[in-house]
């Protein structure tokens, strides 16, 4: 994600057992890349396997993440300080289990954080969408929507917030490519 002052964000993990989210900022001046200090942003198990960012409005990132083996989705408020991060807030978005298996979230024109993500069961994946409102460090999740209950249009999915407060999301079915334009209200 790329910062307001033009540095670049980046939330990920490391590949290991217990997939650990982490954040990092780095600087970019010209074609010099300077990597910041790595940050573990959470200590819960495979809270970064299923990992998207977001800038928001004020200049924090929201990470939108999965947490434990139920995959519950999770929304991360965190501050950039130069290259320090602190995280603000993490939430859980939805009580249904297998909710936080893929996730694509984009800040919409009012603020607002939608996310389009798989919902279903560890081998059905729908495609669902939330949005949520950010107020300082509290998270309010909306109401999560299915938004196409074909088995398996949720295992890959991009969203971009568009101008007029649409959310366009790319998704996988079967290995094809389909799009779908959301109207959030």
């Amino acid at each position: 994600v790329e910062l307001q002052n033009g540095d670049v964000f980046i939330a990920h993990n490391y590949n290991d057992s217990n997939y650990y989210l982490y954040g990092i900022v780095v600087k970019i001046s010209g074609a010099t890349i300077t990597a910041g200090t790595d940050t573990q942003l959470s200590t819960r198990t495979l809270s970064g396997q299923y990992i998207s960012a977001t800038l928001l409005q004020d200049g924090r990132v929201f990470i939108a993440h999965s947490y434990d083996s139920y995959s519950y989705l999770y929304g991360m408020i965190c501050t950039i300080n130069d290259t320090a991060i602190t995280v603000d807030t993490d939430t859980r978005l939805s009580s249904t289990k297998y909710t936080g298996l893929r996730a694509s979230a984009c800040t919409l024109p009012n603020g607002n954080v939608s996310i389009a993500h798989s919902s279903g069961t560890s081998s059905t994946f729908y495609l669902y969408g939330i949005v949520c409102s950010i107020w300082g460090t509290t998270i309010t999740a909306g109401t999560d929507t299915a938004l196409v209950t074909t088995n398996n249009n949720g295992t890959l999915m991009s969203s971009v917030a568009l101008d007029n407060g649409n959310v366009f999301i790319a998704h996988s079915n079967s290995g094809k490519l389909h799009a779908i334009v959301c109207s959030v209200s």
